[in-house]
């Protein structure tokens, strides 16, 4: 599905705020926020968000900072809104 008709999608369905981020170009983007220390201002754009669309989980290898990353924007979700989890594996691998 594309960016736009996911967050179209997913906005007229919950009326809510949408995030759309593809987990690969979301984790190359932490690791530089990281760097640059404004990784907890990014951590709170993402956290305004009502619901997170993470698109493409599991294509790339994911090292073990970036699933601390991952599990700690997920971890908070159910306090804060909602957050969909999409991927092209299929779910034997999982």
């Amino acid at each position: 599905m594309c960016r736009v008709k996911a967050r179209f999608l997913s906005a007229n369905i919950f009326h809510c705020r949408v995030k759309y981020c593809n987990t690969a170009r979301l984790s190359a983007k932490l690791k530089i926020a990281k760097s640059d220390r404004i990784y907890l201002k990014e951590i709170a754009k993402t956290e305004r968000q009502q619901l997170i669309l993470l698109d493409d989980l599991g294509l790339q290898f994911m090292n073990s900072q970036n699933r601390l990353v991952f599990l700690e924007i997920i971890v908070d979700r159910p306090e804060i809104g909602y957050v969909i989890i999409t991927s092209q594996l299929s779910v034997s691998p999982w």
